[in-house]
Parts: C-alpha cells; sequence; structure tokens
C-alpha cells in the first residue's frame, strides 16, 4: 500500500491565501521550464472539473490502469482516469464555480533536447482547492520523436501542500520501512533534490508575490509546443551548424542564426496547424519578408518548400553564399499601391523598422486572404519615429499596444504571442482571420486611410525620420495610395538609407572628441578623492620595498583646472617624444611617478560631465546613440563609467577589449596580440604619466614599443 512521506517543509512567515498558492503551482503546471532549463515547457491535453465525494485515493492503482490501455486514444485514457477518480472518490460536473470542485490536467511535460534519454512524461494533475493540495502522478514517458514508444514512468508521484506555516512537498512510498529511514532514502533521488531544493522554493517565493497583478504573456501559446519543440531541433541540426560555420559578416552568427532558426520553427508549426490547412490537408504557405536583412529566415523557410521572397534595402554578405536558394532582392520598399503582394499568402515584418506598422496594411490591401506575421523591434510610426507612451506601461509595451491596433483597423483577428528567442524584443503578432466579411473590403480600406492621415497628421512634428518638406501641407498624407513621392500612402515616409550608418560615436569629428576627452579627464582630476589612490603595486620592481614606492606629501588633492586647459593631443596624432602636455604639472622624473602615489582624482556623476560643455557640442552628439556616455565608455582604456559615474581607469586594469563584433570569432589568448598596437594615453598624458612600466603596460610607451597592425589577420606585425 502507497503512502505519503514528507520530504521537506518551507515556512513561510506571510500569511498566503488559496488562491495565491493554487496560481504559484499553476505556473509550474503550464511553465515548467521557467524552474528546470532542460524542460521546452507542457502542452495540456485535457482538463475537466470534478465534484469531489471522497478524498483518498491510490495514485499507483491510477499509474497501473492508466499504462494497461496506453494505446487508446488520449481522450479516451482521460475521461477512463476521470471514471476511476468519479467512482472512487469524485464525480464530474459541468458548472466550474461548484463548490467543492477538483481540478483534473492531462499534461506533457516536453524536454528541450530530442536526445534518445530525454524524454516527454504524461502526468495527471489533480488540483484540489479544499484541501490545497496539488498531486502530480506520471502515468507513462516517450522519447519526443518516437510517440509511440511509450514506457512505464521512473520519476516519482508527488504532491505539493499548503499548510498552516508553510508549504510542504510529500513523495509516494511503497516501501515497509520507517517512514524517517523512507524519507532519508527517497531524498537521494536526483528528481527529490530537484523538488526540494529548486522547484519547492520557487513556489513559495510566487506565491509570496502579488497575484492580484496580470501574469506575464506565456510564450508559444499559438502553437503546439511538442511539434515546435520537434521542428526547432530538426532545423538547428540541418541548418543551424552549416550556417555559423561560413557565417561572414561581423556579428554573432550564435544570436541570429538560432533565433532565425527558432523564428522559421515558430512559423513552419503555425502554418503546419493552422486554420488555413484544407480540410486537413497541409498545403505549403507561401510569403514575402520584407526588411529581410540577412536573409536566413527567407533561406530556411524556402528550404523548408514553401514559396518565398525576400526584400531589403541593402544586400547583406551571407546572401552570395546562401546561392538561388533563397530569393532575396536589394530594393527599397515604399508602402503604396505598388507594393501590394496577393501572390503570396503572408506578408512578414521581422524586425523590419520603419515597414513594422505598414504590414497589417499592405496585409490587408493585397487581397482578403493575405495574412500577416510582425516581430515588432525599433519604435516607429508610419512615417516618423513612435515616441508615444501610455501612462504605466513601459515605452515597449505602449508600442506593442499601438502596433496591435493598426491590425484590428485594418480588420484583423490580432493574436498575440511571444517568441522564444535571444531578443529582448520577442513580443510577435498574427493576423490570419478577419473580423468583416469580404463585401466589405472597400469600407475597411477607407478606414485604414483615415487611421493613418491622423496619424500621419498627429506625429508630423515630431518626425525624426521624415525629409524636410517646403509646404509642410498636411493634407497631402494619403488617399489611397494615389498621394505622395512615389504614390506613397505617406508622404513623409522615408525608406532607410542602403548605406549603413554607424551611431556609436566613433565617427565624432576628432576635434570635438579631443576635447571632450581632455575636459573629462581634467574634470575629473582635480575632484575629490572619492575613488581613493591607488597605490601602484602592479608596476613594482620585484624587491622593491613599499617605502620606495610611498612618498611622503604627495596628495592627490590638486587645484581644479579650468576648462580652457592645455591641448593634449590624442595618441593619433603624437610623435615619439614630442607630447603637448600641462609639464607645469607633471613630474619630471619618470621613475618617481610610477613608484609612488599616481593621482586618479574622484568620480563625478555623468550629469556634471554633461554641463561641462556647450549647446552646440552636446548638438552633435544628440544624433549618436548613447551621447557623451558612449563617447567615454569607446575610451574605455582612460576612463570607467559605472552606475551613471565617470573616474579613471588605472593601466593595470585595462584589458585588451575586442568589439562585441568580434568576440564570437576570437579563440583563447588571442586577445593579446592586440598588445603594443595603440600608444599609452597616460604616459603622454597624465601628468604622472603611466604608472606601469612599459614591460608591464598593455599599450606602447612610445614609437619604438609600438607594433605595427597588420590588415591580413587584424594582428600585430613585428616590425
Amino acid at each position: 500500500m502507497s503512502r505519503w512521506v514528507v520530504t521537506k517543509q518551507l515556512e513561510c512567515k506571510e500569511t498566503l491565501t488559496t488562491a495565491q498558492f493554487l496560481n504559484a503551482v499553476q505556473v509550474w503546471i503550464i511553465k515548467p521550464q521557467v524552474v528546470n532549463k532542460h524542460y521546452c515547457g507542457s502542452k495540456i491535453q485535457h482538463e475537466k472539473n470534478i465534484q469531489k465525494v471522497v478524498t483518498s485515493f491510490d495514485p499507483i492503482t491510477l499509474q497501473n490502469d492508466f499504462y494497461l490501455k496506453k494505446d487508446e486514444s488520449l481522450e479516451e485514457l482521460f475521461e477512463y482516469m476521470v471514471s476511476l477518480l468519479s467512482e472512487s472518490s469524485f464525480k464530474a460536473v459541468a458548472n466550474d464555480n461548484v463548490v467543492d470542485t477538483v481540478n483534473v490536467t492531462l499534461r506533457d511535460v516536453i524536454p528541450k533536447s530530442l536526445h534518445k534519454d530525454a524524454k516527454t512524461v504524461r502526468e495527471l494533475v489533480i488540483k484540489d482547492p479544499k484541501t490545497a493540495t496539488v498531486t502530480f502522478i506520471p502515468l507513462v514517458e516517450f522519447n519526443n520523436t518516437e510517440l509511440t514508444d511509450q514506457q512505464p514512468p521512473t520519476g516519482h508521484t508527488y504532491r505539493i501542500r499548503q499548510q498552516s506555516g508553510g508549504i510542504t512537498m510529500e513523495i509516494v512510498s511503497t516501501s515497509n520501512n520507517d517512514l524517517n529511514e523512507t524519507a532519508t532514502s527517497i531524498v537521494s533521488s536526483t528528481q527529490i533534490t530537484f523538488l526540494n531544493n529548486q522547484l519547492l522554493p520557487k513556489i513559495v517565493t510566487w506565491a509570496k508575490s502579488d497575484s492580484s497583478k496580470p501574469t506575464e504573456v506565456s510564450s508559444l501559446t499559438l502553437v503546439p509546443i511538442d511539434e515546435y519543440s520537434r521542428t526547432y531541433n530538426r532545423l538547428k541540426q540541418e541548418y543551424g551548424q552549416n550556417l555559423v560555420a561560413i557565417w561572414p559578416e561581423t556579428t554573432d552568427p550564435l544570436k541570429f542564426v538560432y533565433e532565425d532558426c527558432a523564428i522559421a520553427a515558430y512559423l513552419i508549426t503555425l502554418w503546419n496547424t493552422g486554420s488555413h490547412s484544407n480540410e486537413g490537408a497541409l498545403t505549403k504557405q507561401s510569403f514575402v519578408d520584407l526588411g529581410c536583412g540577412n536573409g536566413l529566415l527567407v533561406y530556411i523557410l524556402s528550404g523548408e518548400g514553401h514559396r518565398g521572397l525576400g526584400l531589403d534595402v541593402r544586400k547583406r554578405k551571407i546572401w552570395d553564399l546562401l546561392g538561388d536558394k533563397a530569393n532575396l532582392q536589394e530594393t527599397p520598399v515604399t508602402p503604396s499601391d505598388k507594393t501590394l503582394f496577393p501572390d503570396y499568402e503572408w506578408i512578414i515584418g521581422n524586425h523590419s523598422d520603419e515597414l513594422t506598422p505598414w504590414i497589417p496594411v499592405m496585409a490587408a490591401r493585397s487581397s482578403y486572404t493575405t495574412k500577416y506575421f510582425v516581430l515588432p523591434c525599433c519604435h516607429y510610426d508610419f512615417q516618423s519615429k513612435f515616441n508615444e507612451r501610455q501612462q504605466g506601461l513601459s515605452s515597449y509595451r505602449s508600442y506593442l499596444k499601438f502596433v496591435k491596433k493598426v491590425g484590428q483597423v485594418c480588420g484583423f483577428k490580432v493574436e498575440e504571442d511571444q517568441l522564444r528567442i535571444p531578443s529582448t524584443k520577442k513580443v510577435c503578432f498574427v493576423g490570419q482571420n478577419r473580423t468583416y466579411p469580404r463585401e466589405n473590403q472597400t469600407d475597411i480600406s477607407d478606414k485604414i486611410t483615415e487611421f493613418i492621415a491622423s496619424r500621419c497628421n498627429t506625429n508630423t512634428s515630431m518626425s525624426e525620420v521624415a525629409p524636410d518638406k517646403s509646404d509642410g501641407n498636411s493634407d497631402d498624407v494619403i488617399d489611397a495610395g494615389a498621394r505622395g513621392e512615389n504614390d506613397s500612402w505617406a508622404s513623409e515616409f522615408k525608406a532607410r538609407s542602403n548605406i549603413e550608418t554607424t551611431r556609436n560615436c566613433t565617427h565624432v569629428d576628432i576635434t570635438i572628441t579631443t576635447q571632450i576627452i581632455n575636459s573629462v579627464f581634467h574634470a575629473v582630476l582635480g575632484a575629490p578623492d572619492n575613488v581613493g589612490n591607488l597605490s601602484d603595486k602592479v608596476a613594482d620592481d620585484a624587491g622593491s620595498s613599499k617605502e620606495s614606492k610611498m612618498h611622503d606629501g604627495d596628495v592627490c588633492k590638486i587645484d581644479t583646472p579650468k576648462i580652457d586647459t592645455p591641448k593634449i593631443d590624442t595618441p593619433k596624432k603624437r610623435g615619439n617624444e614630442s607630447s603637448a602636455v600641462d609639464i607645469n604639472s607633471r613630474e619630471t622624473d619618470a621613475s618617481v611617478s610610477r613608484k609612488g602615489n599616481w593621482r586618479r582624482g574622484g568620480a563625478i556623476p555623468l550629469g556634471d560631465v554633461v554641463k561641462l560643455f556647450s549647446s552646440d557640442i552636446l548638438q552633435q552628439l544628440k544624433k549618436e546613440c548613447g551621447g557623451i556616455q558612449t563617447l567615454l565608455k569607446n575610451h574605455h582604456y582612460i576612463f570607467k563609467v559605472v552606475g551613471g559615474k565617470v573616474s579613471l581607469r588605472h593601466p593595470g586594469e585595462v584589458q585588451p577589449k575586442i568589439a562585441k563584433k568580434r568576440k564570437w570569432n576570437e579563440t583563447e589568448g588571442s586577445v593579446t596580440k592586440w598588445q603594443k598596437t595603440k600608444l599609452c594615453w597616460f604616459n603622454d598624458n597624465h601628468p604622472d604619466g603611466c604608472p606601469l612600466d612599459s614591460e608591464k603596460c598593455t599599450f606602447a610607451h612610445g614609437q619604438n614599443d609600438l607594433k605595427t597592425v597588420c590588415k591580413q589577420d587584424r594582428g600585430p606585425c613585428n616590425k
């Protein structure tokens, strides 16, 4: 006879309601992947409420009875389980609001991996609100790719209970040993260790949280999780590894390749299970991807037999490697009557930037049967940047509401879902069903025109992407695609340039950059010592004593210099010995400055840094992403920007920094090839020079110490 053994109890000082407890367990029921990274998710096969009669039932009996009938249909098996519970303990009810009801759910817990040892576990979950108990009974398990190979479960039956003072985890035991001894042996199980040490604390944490807040949108709600998992793993194996190997771009292929594999898996699963299948017969959906970027999504979907077209304003290097397996065209897309796609069933906008709000519009006007998928990223309105933010919502969620509203105005039943991709912008919208009959197509088009006109009239004054217009006539915005430049639906819409612009402060005028670096350096050096002097223990010679490194009276406090300080040339313009340093404040004995207290100054807030400069300089940086903060971070070998404050970085803390776009291609230890390829800024500009000896500094002390960078391998030449 089976019996329950308590394996762990966590106290909870807060008073928890039954609703809080059950809501917390529900997260584990529908989203097991948030606790265990080896799970892809769960699929709810069947669910029913039944009326409780008796509290006792034997889960082992339910396991055995289910396995004996495992070859029957899932629906028949579930109804059989319900009948067993009804005969022994429960009675089925139609009204979900009947007092003393128990929820019975049949779920599949699906593994993330397709490895043969990764098993899908089919469980019966019994949720009893009156006793605040949720029981999990494993019934069978099978490989994710071989659904017919069902085996008896290897996991334990367990239940989670809310009791006075805490929440307990209990395990079913069939042993006749003493309860304490049994509990000790059970805890050694890997599964029970997970339940006790990971799941139970999570349940307690979730239960303590505010249950009145709406739960986050679950991911992959529009597609079967098991089919998506199988498709994604297959695409990773068939396409992912080869694409990573040939990746010619400077960006990280591990992010972009597998992100597009995930999006392709989502679309394929959606198309295979959506309402567009013809009486159960699957048809290969056709598509056009607007703003296709690297073209990988087009390549993968085309490889899976879907007729597709990818359009982008700028060709990517990888297009040539994809060959004729992907139909990719370099052309700008301006929303108009000339950019309709009635020959394709789907219009895709995958991080399509300024085209994002136009995707539903083009789908609605292409044909009555055209559908769309859009994954919003950058915030664009119809002809300008989207700058609105609703109270209580983030700017991202405000933009999502706008994109969803566009789809609704276009007459779509808009469905929201969340993808599983390595991106913070993972919410997508799908429009595959209309809310109006075909004969109302003209009326809907008129409503779309009015809506776009109202948005363009509202946002014309704050457009950040629209070209200058001499007449400024806001009436010349939209007239069913007949007005505007190139017959566009928005007179001031402007597609992106085919030349990629860089706005990371690396192309700021060298004179302005030098002025900013020098001014901030002197301001930080003259600030109060809230960072603290850094005794140079990195550069001292072997055998030198502490006394030889410290100098009485060598304090870090200096008078704050004025902004119009003597010019300090940047390393690019300096010679071997000449330097425009303020030599009046610099130690003449280099060995003394490198062995003594190196003046580091203090830390000043970024807000005070901004006040150092005129509006003209700030206006120059306004077009750059991040402004002064980004410019200072670009000079990481001089400054540290942490917690909104700027301070000097000790040269001993500097590590060779590889640009993010190259990190993925750097082998271990290869960063050392960049040493001595750049002049030491502190050696030529700091009043005390560089605190490190030349042998220990990663930067070159003078031209004789400088290595030339070879373009062939992007490393130094020993010249």
